[in-house]
């Protein structure tokens, strides 16, 4: 089994062509391989930024919109959408991807995080994320946020956290990543 990254040259054509897709999945059974899911971890963590990052972030995003955070984030749901219609098309279940990272840095408790930071920025996550959950729901594809080391959604706490406030969308699920199991101190 592969899971594909899926990439700016593939996403278009993956989206809307049923022969493309049956053409590379053709291509990749010769070699041996079965696609299990497609991969969108850009655009997943383009969807949402601390302003800390952003200029180092924007190296992941079309030239088009590099150096404006809102076209970067409006992009970025773009790309989940034909991410998530790419899954569809291809005959799979599931899409795999961050979440994004507005606070991460403030889970750790010092400096303490100013009073109702945390809950705006996960307010702000899920408005952002809805609408790209909602696009999921449609298409019968789930999408599954790797719980991962400097995300937001980092561990089953704030997972449980986000999954509560987009009321427990049945299409929200989680990717357990076995290289990161040492690094979040699983047995």
């Amino acid at each position: 089994m592969y899971s594909a990254p899926l990439t700016a040259s593939h996403s278009e054509q993956q989206a809307h062509d049923d022969a493309y897709c049956r053409e590379y999945r053709t291509r990749l059974a010769d070699l041996g391989f079965e696609i299990a899911k497609l991969a969108a971890h850009r655009a997943g963590q383009l969807m949402a930024v601390n302003p800390a990052f952003s200029e180092i972030s924007d190296v992941f995003a079309a030239p088009a919109v590099r150096g404006n955070a809102g076209r970067r984030a409006e992009w970025a749901g773009c790309a989940l959408r034909l991410a998530i219609d790419a899954v569809a098309r291809l005959g799979l279940r599931r899409l795999a991807t961050f979440f994004g990272a507005f606070v991460w840095r403030y889970f750790y408790p010092w400096p303490p995080a100013p009073p109702g930071l945390i809950e705006a920025a996960f307010t702000e996550l899920v408005r952002r994320w809805r609408p790209v959950l909602d696009h999921a729901e449609r298409a019968g594809i789930d999408i599954c946020v790797e719980l991962h080391p400097s995300e937001d959604l980092h561990d089953g706490v704030t997972f449980d956290r986000f999954l509560a406030l987009v009321d427990h969308h049945k299409h929200a699920k989680i990717l357990f990543d076995p290289s990161h199991m040492l690094l979040q101190q699983m047995d």
